[in-house]
């Protein structure tokens, strides 16, 4: 089941004729790196992205102290003013008995409508147990808000009202958190995604050759895995292109190799091996709170010297240019775990990895391009 709680606060302005901005952005619970709550910044990094859809990972909804118990998705909506869906990974009975449960999974936050929503659990890979974690993605039917030269959609209001026009569809997004402990387990739950999209576009076409096309789609997640690991090229063969790679001119064709192979995940982070090694070394270190807090300090000034370095070796001008960064962790982002893919006639033009610190990922934006017929 899926908590949609719909337009919570007004509405934001519409998306630019033609142009549609997404982002997704693992929150954290509301919390930075060294742990310091404060949902209320969280909005404001949100609200700086200047999207339209944004998929959301690690979203507490009356989860525990340490959220303060608040609904997060709600709350987050109503700081915005778009329409939100909420798909829990964990779903727990409360702590009294008539108390909310308490959930913790991945959100939807959207200009405009969503219209329908699910929530699907996705498996553990076959043979290697049970997940430590249990992960789900929200499959959402949404209609964008209108172009600036249009009428702009009315607040959601009572959808039940027999007056209110049927509304068709013109996007499908899906929010995900993957695996973190085997790629194994990636491989299923990607296998999985697939079988939820193939099914709803299938739905949304219908039987008859006069019906309309699916609308394009987009999936937004923290993968848990470089975006140019082996299971996420079982994206790429199923028609999906990655959106950062998309932009920079340097997207995959067939099985999902670049035309530099492996290299164009390296430059992504600054364009040598090495930093991709010391940063997955680093990455390890700081799943540990404790660590992350001791290093903060030290690796954002480090991080700075990193940066000019990198944009001085040859050839990661253009590639970083063109958006290809990191995301994990915050503080020295050499990990592109976090990922948009796009399917149908949805174009990347750009894409973006802002420095924040309300989390302890950045959030990734992408600027499309509607190519689809007028």
């Amino acid at each position: 089941m899926s908590a949609h709680a719909g337009r919570t606060g007004p509405a934001g302005r519409a998306g630019r004729a033609g142009t549609l901005r997404a982002a997704t952005f693992n929150i954290h619970h509301g919390a930075s790196a060294d742990d310091h709550l404060d949902l209320a910044r969280t909005a404001a990094e949100i609200r700086a992205l200047d999207a339209d859809v944004v998929g959301l990972q690690e979203v507490d909804v009356a989860f525990g102290d340490r959220s303060a118990g608040e609904d997060q998705a709600r709350a987050l909506a109503q700081m915005l003013g778009m329409d939100v869906a909420f798909a829990p990974a964990i779903d727990r009975p409360g702590t009294d008995l008539d108390g909310p449960r308490r959930q913790y999974g991945v959100a939807l936050l959207v200009r405009g409508r969503i219209l329908d929503s699910a929530t699907h659990l996705l498996p553990a890979g076959p043979g290697l147990g049970p997940l430590r974690e249990p992960r789900a993605v929200l499959c959402a039917s949404v209609r964008r808000a209108r172009d600036e030269d249009g009428a702009a959609d009315a607040p959601a209001g009572d959808r039940s009202d027999p007056a209110d026009a049927p509304m068709r569809a013109d996007l499908t997004v899906l929010v995900t958190h993957l695996d973190k402990e085997h790629p194994g387990h990636r491989r299923a739950q990607i296998g999985r995604i697939l079988e939820i999209e193939a099914r709803r576009a299938l739905d949304l076409h219908g039987p008859g050759d006069g019906e309309p096309s699916a609308p394009p789609a987009l999936l937004l997640g923290d993968m848990n895995a470089d975006q140019g690991a082996t299971e996420m090229r079982m994206l790429a063969s199923a028609g999906w292109r990655d959106a950062a790679l998309e932009a920079s001119g340097r997207a995959p064709s067939g099985g999902g190799r670049t035309e530099e192979g492996g290299l164009a995940e390296g430059r992504a982070v600054g364009g040598a091996s090495a930093v991709g090694r010391v940063g997955r070394t680093l990455t390890a270190a700081l799943r540990s709170p404790a660590l992350a807090i001791a290093t903060t300090a030290v690796v954002s000034a480090a991080s700075n010297v990193a940066a000019a370095v990198a944009s001085h070796l040859p050839g990661t001008g253009s590639a970083m240019g063109a958006g290809v960064r990191g995301s994990f962790p915050a503080v020295f982002p050499v990990r592109r775990i976090d990922g948009i893919w796009v399917h149908g006639p949805l174009t990347a033009r750009a894409v973006e990895v802002p420095p924040g610190k309300a989390s302890d990922h950045r959030p990734v934006v992408a600027t499309l391009e509607d190519t689809g017929p007028a």
